[in-house]
């Protein structure tokens, strides 16, 4: 998906003179895409859809190569915002992106995420009768399928499977 915003505002111009002008305008554009799922039980598509389940993705916005992302679990602080702890060693180092929980066919879709770097999905809310897994998955925009797929070795801590079916992603 190519999406391109149109802004007729010059706030903000190099030059202060620039800002009242009427005849400038600036473009944005930003490839995005959407990354979708179903949460179910552990019988995966063949079992039951969840809904009730509430999912955090965050973007990673840091590039310390001395930091360890790949295998620091996010310590979220707010199960119904997704907020990050403060006291999380790489707090800094992400973004939250959008918070999602799935409906009544367990489906969650997270759209408009910029196509560049990687994420990070967590679940923060389990259905009633279930627990958080420990685990979260690491999500990136594979340009040669042409969408968002996890991380080969996507596993951060130990998180539920992460699968796949005619139907799309979905999470035990």
């Amino acid at each position: 998906l190519l999406s391109a915003d149109v802004v007729y505002s010059n706030t903000g111009a190099p030059f202060e003179s620039d800002e009242d002008r009427t005849d400038l305008a600036a473009f944005t554009n930003q490839v995005v895409g959407s990354f979708s799922f179903t949460k179910t039980d552990r019988d995966g598509m063949d079992g039951n859809r969840l809904s009730g389940a509430s999912f955090a993705i965050y973007r990673l916005t840091c590039s310390d190569s001395s930091h360890d992302h790949d295998s620091s679990l996010i310590d979220v602080a707010n199960s119904e915002t997704g907020a990050i702890d403060t006291e999380y060693e790489y707090a800094d180092c992400w973004e939250l992106t959008a918070v999602i929980t799935s409906g009544s066919a367990g489906s969650v879709s997270f759209t408009n995420l910029p196509v560049s770097g990687e994420y990070r999905l967590a679940e923060i809310k389990a259905p009633d009768g279930y627990t958080i897994p420990t685990g979260q998955w690491r999500i990136a925009y594979d340009a040669d399928e042409g969408a968002f797929a996890p991380l080969e070795n996507a596993a951060v801590g130990k998180p539920v499977a992460i699968g796949t079916s005619d139907s799309g992603y979905y999470i035990v």
